[in-house]
């Protein structure tokens, strides 16, 4: 069962059909109301970024005057970002004018434009919406931090104005801080929070993107992957995407709490969001409209969702339904009759994935010699290539290559270690083993790995030339380093590709 509530996008245009009317009819009392509203939280974060900003001001025990010229300056900060309309086309919110921070960076010649810390504040203030962290939240802490709140994140966004190497992207500075700078800001406890929670999304590729921090951008159906640097880079950010599908995980426990203490039974469902609207998959309608139900009611306490239009929620348990296909992140929702009963069924790419998976698992038990597995491992990667050319869906082929990768190395690597296939060519002797043997089965192991060569998905640093595996690294002599270099394209010069394996790689 399917359903799809759009719920932040009316709530904003909602807020500015009412904001212009107001400024049409010049009513100050509502346009006061109106934009206090969404300013209500805006005020406490600005007076602590502020506090955070003269807190060497604030240690001196001298001048009262100095305390009354703070507070008027917070007060003309306040009043500027009084003066903003919300727009659907401008990232749903922007400045009616611009304001310069002098009084609040020491820097005569930068400023920052007022509608980019608008977008970043209304960015770290949406995840006050969600209930996992409810509990730690204070009036000075908004986002998905445990001990640390977003006020490190504006108070990055107010520095980058004072250094002079950011001046030529003043024009560009929210697409650069949001790709580059608040999502560095997420910490090691947020990370270590989602990595724990999340169970229906590849925690390896999270891992791998907290770790080598790449930048990861969304269009479509297309994953796109690129290492940070300083360039200006078009796109919404994915990783605001997955933290969003993340942050919904913990808002699925929560509902799954709920219903089994209100209704007494536990049903399994998930939640996927596109950052607009929400998608529950349930498996019986019982559930889908519990859920449902209980996600209006949260929304409501909130205060987002206030006015919702007819066709902001669509129910898909028709059965004359005309939508026979429905894409939602990437991934297509097929409705079919399936004994007498129209349900909505995943795409046949991800049933071939679950196959290809547990070929390649028979193959890894099935053979004891390195050679062979590859002999049998070739076809069938070849027929997956054939079908992903026609299907075209990158994000299900970047999971399943970084599982084989994991899965097929760990398995030659074992069986080089502890096989005696070969021994007379290493020369393995009694006992210890030595590091030079280390270093020969894992130039094996990659130069065998030949069929993932134009992927780009391995876990070698070209730079030192080493290989990561589990729970130790090899180094690779220079003859070998070459050869890996060669063996790869010219792209992966001076980066790092690491792979971790462990029980929940996939």
């Amino acid at each position: 069962m399917l359903i799809k509530v759009n719920f932040m996008e009316h709530y904003l245009l909602n807020k500015q059909f009412e904001l212009a009317s107001a400024i049409k009819s010049r009513n100050k009392i509502l346009i006061h109301k109106l934009v206090s509203d969404v300013l209500v939280s805006y005020n406490s974060l600005c007076y602590a970024v502020y506090k955070t900003l003269k807190n060497s001001d604030d240690k001196s025990s001298s001048n009262i005057q100095k305390k009354k010229k703070k507070k008027k300056n917070f007060q003309n900060l306040v009043d500027s970002l009084k003066c903003f309309v919300l727009n659907y086309d401008f990232y749903k919110i922007r400045c009616l004018n611009l304001y310069y921070l002098r009084n609040f960076i020491d820097c005569k010649d930068q400023f920052l434009h007022f509608h980019f810390l608008d977008i970043a504040l209304q960015n770290l203030y949406s995840f006050i919406f969600f209930p996992f962290l409810e509990s730690n939240l204070d009036k000075f802490t908004y986002g998905p931090r445990v001990f640390r709140s977003s006020i490190d994140a504006v108070k990055v966004l107010f520095l980058l104005g004072k250094q002079k190497k950011y001046s030529n992207y003043n024009k560009y500075l929210f697409c650069f801080a949001f790709n580059y700078t608040i999502v560095k800001c997420f910490d090691a406890v947020f990370n270590s929070w989602v990595l724990s929670n999340v169970s229906f999304i590849d925690k390896s590729i999270l891992s791998f993107w907290v770790k080598n921090g790449f930048d990861n951008f969304y269009s479509g159906d297309q994953f796109f992957f690129q290492k940070k640097n300083f360039e200006i880079n078009r796109g919404t950010s994915l990783i605001f995407l997955v933290i969003f599908n993340f942050v919904f995980m913990g808002m699925q426990f929560f509902l799954e709490s709920s219903i089994l203490s209100k209704f007494g039974f536990f049903s399994k469902f998930v939640l996927i969001t596109d950052l607009n609207s929400v998608v529950i998959l349930s498996s019986d309608l019982k559930t889908a409209k519990i859920v449902k139900s209980s996600l209006l009611i949260f929304f409501h306490s909130r205060g987002i969702c206030q006015n919702f239009r007819d066709n902001s929620i669509v129910d898909f348990f028709c059965k004359n339904c005309e939508n026979k296909n429905f894409v939602f992140c990437g991934i297509t929702f097929h409705y079919k009759l399936i004994h007498g009963e129209y349900k909505f069924v995943l795409s046949p790419i991800l049933e071939k994935i679950k196959n290809v998976k547990k070929k390649v698992l028979n193959l890894c038990k099935k053979f004891s010699k390195p050679l062979v597995l590859f002999d049998n491992i070739k076809p069938l990667m070849k027929s997956w290539f054939n079908s992903y050319k026609i299907i075209k869906n990158n994000y299900s082929f970047l999971k399943l290559s970084y599982w084989i990768v994991g899965k097929i190395t760990k398995s030659i690597y074992l069986l080089y270690v502890n096989s005696n296939f070969e021994r007379g060519k290493f020369g393995i002797r009694k006992g210890r083993r030595s590091g030079r043997l280390y270093k020969n089965i894992a130039a094996q192991v990659v130069k065998r790995l030949y069929f993932l060569k134009d992927q780009q998905r391995f876990f070698i640093n070209t730079i030192e030339g080493k290989i990561i595996f589990k729970g130790f690294s090899v180094g690779l002599s220079k003859k070998n380093s070459i050869e890996l270099k060669n063996f790869f394209s010219n792209s992966l010069k001076g980066k790092k590709f690491f792979a971790t394996f462990g029980k929940n790689f996939f």
